[in-house]
């Protein structure tokens, strides 16, 4: 998770920190609004003199909109960025949560209308919060990401139950509605206030030209996206039914009051909300333990359905409403950690589509709450108990936990070299006239966003803090050090690693050594990163490897991505490699070797490089690629959040393709290709 870190002598709180906080509590507030509905139906039901089924539909009403708006929201999301998309829903859903109990004053048919305009915008919510946590955290962070934002909505839940009835006695029945209303301009004046929300930093900012309308055919072809609905349809099911009846639950079966009712109600999403987030926590401890995500999402999700099935049927034994809490708590708690399952799922699978994906699985699972919230008021009509449809959601329950734990989690996506959106291709670095530094942090962004002359003010910068340490340590060796010149850049232009770190601080990316603590979870899936920086004898690239490399891992949100196909690589940072080219290379650096074994190095084998220049250096990148260990042995580097992956037999890792113009860097690419191509490795670039 982030931490709080210090900079320029005071403590700051990541950016990444401010946004999981803030979507915290807009999910309490979202969970709030409704739950304020669910209590305050009780003192409405009596004074207007609503029968059972029609509560039922009440209470779903919220869901017609929430139905309509999930898929399309998503979306949205996706296009347009998580930030605004749930901006506007907070907004909405707070003004219809205001007008909510004078709608009921006025007509039957407004409140109607008006709880759909509610459950329209609340659909927006959790696929915006999908797309934004899996845009801002790395997968072996996500699931204690997504806890913490799910223990916000849960939290939401418990607050409301507590708050709503003291509200309504001391305030009427409109006091709770206004004030949650209130709540929801609040959280819109800081979300707006946030820097790199405003300013538009974040990896969502640029998703109008990044994602065109999501492969809804695609989607839906694959095992993966229908074993997500169907856990969807379980989780929304059992969800809603508590959500929607717990107070009446309480109040029926065991005679307590509204408050005491509410009381009751309040534990077991209080328990929730804590284990939701344990659970989170545990499931990105398990990943970094080397557990593979299959695994652990697995386990989690079987935790989350078979736990409350098991509860649920054990209600009917309970004699009193304190047993029937802790039986309320224990499913709602461990129905939590399907948080850490299929919620989190749908970012694995397809984490650029994840807002649509998710819209499209609670799009069936509201159908499915619909169901549950209006037949509970039947049932109960009809059989005069709850407990028979507490028993078929458990049945439910048990019906979907052995297809979903079955079922292989893997990519809806394929892997880079099969993957249809880009053909089949691979990306790399191409450098021109410039500094290898400038450069290297310039492909990291997609985009010319620093010059040679930033890199050299942050190198002077670095220099004077550095200088004035010296001087106020008042070392021995101080002297030496002011006669040696800047150690942040040398007079070739080669530029130190703490200044590439500072450029890429502007765009609140990490720069972080593989040998570190933090980098073991990418040693053990690097497919966790989305690129590497390396660093040889004074020169800069982008994902390279070999022996005597420096590899660096950056984490942050990148302002663009690279091109999704070859025709889109207008942008002069790169180029696209074909499986073709890959073959070729492969083929190229074993004649190569066996060339090297079977006869010694001579002059003429010289002249040959120098005359295939081209042909020759893409072998020896080849040959550079072969060994993926080496990025994990080595000192090294990664850029959060995406994927690399290497396939041994088509060479399925990134290349950088480094052609120096002046005659000098020929010179020395040449001598690199002599020491390749006869297996000498004592050559000096």
């Amino acid at each position: 998770m982030a931490r709080s870190e210090e900079k320029d002598g005071g403590w700051w709180i990541p950016e990444r920190a401010k946004v999981v906080m803030l979507i915290a509590f807009v999910m309490a507030l979202c969970n709030a609004d409704r739950v304020v509905m669910s209590v305050a139906v009780v003192p409405l039901a009596a004074q207007h003199g609503w029968s059972s089924c029609f509560l039922g539909i009440v209470q779903s009403s919220f869901l017609w909109g929430y139905l309509a708006s999930s898929s399309v929201g998503g979306a949205l999301a996706d296009k347009y960025g998580g930030k605004r998309v749930i901006a506007w829903g907070a907004a909405i859903w707070s003004l219809a949560t205001l007008l909510t109990p004078r709608a009921a004053e006025h007509s039957t048919a407004m409140l109607l209308g008006v709880r759909t305009l509610f459950g329209l915008a609340e659909g927006v919510a959790i696929p915006s919060m999908s797309t934004l946590l899996s845009g801002w955290f790395p997968g072996y962070e996500r699931a204690s990401a997504v806890g913490l934002s799910m223990a916000g909505f849960h939290l939401g839940n418990m607050l409301s139950f507590l708050a709503t009835p003291v509200l309504i006695a001391r305030l009427g029945i409109n006091g709770p509605f206004s004030l949650y209303a209130l709540l929801g301009l609040l959280w819109l004046s800081m979300w707006a206030e946030l820097r790199l929300i405003r300013d538009g930093k974040s990896q969502d900012q640029d998703h109008r030209s990044r994602h065109k309308f999501p492969p809804v055919r695609y989607l839906l072809s694959k095992l993966p996206t229908w074993a997500i609905i169907l856990a969807n349809i379980a989780n929304n099911w059992g969800y809603f039914v508590l959500l929607s009846w717990l107070p009446v639950y309480f109040k029926t079966v065991y005679g307590v009051n509204l408050k005491q009712a509410a009381w009751f109600s309040a534990l077991p999403w209080g328990l929730m909300a804590l284990s939701g987030y344990v659970a989170g926590v545990w499931s990105d401890l398990l990943i970094k333990s080397g557990q593979s995500v299959t695994r652990v999402r697995k386990i989690m999700q079987s935790i989350g359905f078979i736990g409350p099935g098991v509860s649920l049927l054990c209600l009917k034994y309970a004699e009193s409403p304190t047993t029937a809490a802790v039986l309320m708590g224990i499913a709602l708690s461990l129905s939590s950690f399907s948080q850490a399952g299929f919620l989190l799922n749908i970012q694995d699978i397809a984490p650029k589509y994840a807002g649509f994906l998710h819209g499209i699985s609670n799009t069936a699972g509201t159908l499915a709450a619909i169901i549950s919230t209006i037949g509970t008021g039947y049932f109960v009509q009809w059989l005069g108990s709850f407990q028979a449809f507490l028993t078929l959601t458990s049945i439910i329950y048990f019906g979907t936990t052995l297809p979903v734990f079955l079922r292989q989690i893997s990519s809806v996506f394929p892997p880079p070299m099969e993957c249809p959106s880009n053909g089949g291709l691979l990306y790399h670095e191409v450098q021109e006239a410039k500094l290898c530094a400038v450069h290297c942090v310039n492909t990291v962004l997609q985009g010319p966003f620093f010059s040679e002359v930033d890199l050299a003010a942050l190198a002077s910068d670095l220099d004077q803090k550095e200088r004035q340490m010296m001087l106020d340590g008042s070392g021995v060796f101080s002297g030496d050090f002011f006669s040696d010149g800047s150690y942040n850049v040398s007079m070739g232009g080669d530029f130190s690693i703490q200044v590439l770190q500072k450029a890429l601080e502007v765009w609140d990316m990490q720069v972080i050594p593989m040998d570190s603590p933090s980098a073991e979870p990418s040693k053990y899936d690097p497919e966790l990163e989305n690129a590497f920086i390396c660093h040889l004898l004074d020169h800069w690239f982008c994902i390279r490897k070999g022996s005597g490399w420096s590899i660096f891992i950056v984490r942050g949100s990148f302002p663009k991505e690279c091109p999704i196909t070859a025709n889109d690589a207008t942008n002069g940072f790169g180029q696209w490699l074909t499986p073709d080219d890959a073959k070729r290379i492969t083929a190229s650096c074993q004649h190569s070797n066996l060339s090297s074994i079977s006869e010694p190095s001579s002059p003429s084998e010289a002249d040959a490089i120098a005359s295939q220049e081209e042909q020759d250096l893409r072998a020896a990148i080849a040959a550079s690629l072969v060994d993926f260990s080496a990025i994990c042995d080595g000192t090294s580097s990664l850029i959060g959040n995406g994927s690399c992956s290497v396939d041994s037999n088509t060479v399925n890792s990134a290349s950088n393709l480094d052609a120096e113009t002046n005659e000098t860097d020929e010179a020395e690419e040449k001598n690199l290709l002599n020491s390749v191509s006869s297996g000498k490795e004592d050559e000096k670039l």
